[in-house]
């Protein structure tokens, strides 16, 4: 399968999952949005330079409405084409723009002060083009945000922590998606494996530099093994 027909496949998931997230979201139903990723992730947004930011993966633009409440501008971008229109007829903020759109096709000639990506890059299959992507349209010295699902442990929590699996291998996983109490039953979304290592070296050879590398637990110690990983960094400038 092509690199354009896996973003295919990607963008047809959420597409048909994009109507029960919002819902979910909104109705406040996802915990580990609540209670974890989003006051972690606002947390370290309040000390970046939120003059224009591009919101990689935004889904149904829950998330994207709280950077909103700080920044001056953002763009949020989504490959699901049902996800954007669901955040563009739920937006109320007049300084959030919408578009869907792959970051890897993403042309413009404006630079952003900060780009963020709430628990999206594990989904994405070329993640070095998209670091290369994320390089190319932030300012330097200017702040990278994202969270993803942590590598070590989140094989341990989605049952594919098997005899066979290999850490150190990037692998597709398909499974159906499920939150904290809930599973999208006949609802599967991909995602891909990584070890750690593999981020770090694609943002340093992207010339980042590390700022936060923050493992998230629940608020109530649940699961022994923290589940997401928030990492920041800063664009080095080159003189």
């Amino acid at each position: 399968m092509s690199t354009r027909e896996k973003y295919k496949l990607l963008a047809h998931e959420w597409d048909l999952i994009a109507e029960q997230r919002l819902i979910d979201l909104t109705e406040g139903r996802d915990k580990s949005y609540f209670e974890i990723l989003k006051p972690n992730m606002i947390n370290i947004l309040g000390t970046c330079n939120l003059k224009s930011v591009l919101d990689i993966g935004c889904g149904v633009g829950v998330f994207t409405e709280e950077v909103g409440k700080l920044a001056k501008e953002v763009t949020a971008i989504d490959i699901s084409c049902n996800s954007i229109e669901l955040a563009k007829s739920n937006c109320g903020n007049p300084n959030i723009k919408y578009e869907c759109l792959n970051i890897i096709d993403l042309n413009i000639s404006e630079k952003f002060t900060t780009v963020v990506s709430n628990m999206a890059l594990m989904t994405i299959p070329d993640l070095p083009i998209v670091f290369q992507q994320v390089g190319r349209y932030l300012e330097d010295e200017g702040a990278f945000v994202f969270s993803i699902t942590h590598p070590s442990f989140w094989p341990i929590y989605w049952d594919y922590a098997t005899a066979d699996f290999n850490y150190n291998l990037e692998t597709e996983i398909v499974k159906e998606f499920k939150i904290r109490g809930k599973v999208y039953y006949n609802l599967q979304t991909r995602h891909y494996h990584r070890p750690i290592s593999e981020y770090l070296e694609s943002l340093l050879s992207n010339h980042f530099r590390l700022g936060k590398f923050i493992e998230l637990r629940d608020v109530d110690n649940k699961y022994w093994y923290p589940r997401f990983l928030l990492i920041s960094c800063i664009k080095i400038g080159r003189h």
